[in-house]
């Protein structure tokens, strides 16, 4: 079928087009606000979630212990993996560096220039962020439920 109206006239067919009105789309719910002159930052934060660690993220990436926040009470388990993620991090980077300084390691098409930084620096700055989100967790931890997170065993 020809797209278009088709009208009788005279005993002739006369086709026009047909224009489709445009599709008529509910809006979306906005959010109530508490007042009506919010700075740009509060009203950024009304529409972006930012992430925040939780187990499920530590499964899929071990460096979101160190990268990521922590919420705002996490619970034992999470504050337990979380340690462990991050030293994890922590000595995975001080094999790299190890390996750089003996020569074993080498980044995949790496090739020195003058002024490029060493190939360990990359990975020791990675062990000092691990190794400050493990003491950060580590008195998280003292703090919430009076332990160390190494003294912890069972969970």
């Amino acid at each position: 079928m020809i797209a278009g109206m088709i009208e009788r006239k005279c005993g002739g067919i006369v086709k026009r087009p047909v224009t489709l009105p445009a599709p008529v789309h509910p809006k979306p719910p906005r959010p109530a606000l508490r007042g009506f002159l919010k700075p740009e930052a509060a009203m950024l934060d009304l529409f972006t979630t930012k992430p925040i660690l939780t187990v499920e993220a530590i499964r899929e990436n071990p460096w979101n212990a160190v990268t990521l926040p922590l919420p705002k009470r996490p619970s034992r388990l999470l504050i337990i993996l979380a340690f462990y993620a991050a030293d994890y991090c922590r000595a995975s980077e001080g094999l790299i560096i190890e390996s750089a300084h003996r020569a074993r390691y080498l980044p995949f098409r790496w090739r020195p220039r003058a002024g490029q930084p060493d190939i360990d620096e990359e990975c020791e700055n990675r062990a000092n962020a691990a190794d400050l989100r493990c003491e950060e967790i580590d008195t998280l931890c003292l703090t919430m439920y009076g332990m160390v997170v190494e003294a912890l065993d069972d969970i």
